[in-house]
């Protein structure tokens, strides 16, 4: 980490000195300007990185994570959403919930043409039954994007269900 760090001071030590040879601000030309700005960043970065990793915390914060109380750093969730195909797997209904093929190949089949998200979002909404708010607490997105996610898959899905010859006598979705 020590090699690390003195190999970030020598990089800033020669941006510095390349600093030093450019003029003036108003005896500079556009093309002149535009390096030295450009110079200026990779200092601002070589500083912010240098500060990071002597002091081994993000530069402007005031306290570390380790400091915060233990309400700050937990992160609420439902221990049954786990079960239910965060993770990208299947949702599992229970044995009195389960689907005849024909009806499971009719809800696959409209659910195809939605994004990953949306499908996420519209399983969760219509087939498990959480709130727009609680879905937008699981997800990390706003209530809004929920409900705009549910219209734009409905929309979708009706959409499917007019014109897919698989879905035309849909009577379970």
């Amino acid at each position: 980490m020590e090699d690390l760090v003195e190999e970030y001071q020598g990089s800033l030590k020669k941006i510095r000195e390349a600093k030093k040879g450019y003029p003036a601000k108003h005896e500079r030309d556009g093309q002149q300007d535009i390096d030295f700005g450009l110079l200026s960043s990779m200092e601002r970065d070589l500083q912010f990185i240098l500060k990071w990793l002597t002091t081994g915390r993000q530069p402007g914060t005031y306290q570390g994570v380790e400091r915060l109380a233990d309400y700050q750093k937990e992160v609420p969730a439902n221990p049954q959403w786990f079960n239910q195909g965060k993770l990208g797997h299947p949702l599992k209904l229970p044995a009195s919930k389960e689907l005849e093929e024909p009806v499971r190949f009719r809800i696959d089949e409209a659910l195809s043409l939605l994004t990953v998200r949306e499908r996420e979002v519209y399983e969760l909404s219509r087939g498990e039954g959480f709130t727009s708010v609680e879905i937008g607490e699981m997800l990390a997105i706003s209530e809004g994007a929920v409900r705009k996610m549910i219209q734009r898959g409905e929309e979708k899905i009706r959409g499917t269900k007019e014109s897919n010859l698989f879905l035309v006598n849909g009577e379970g979705i």
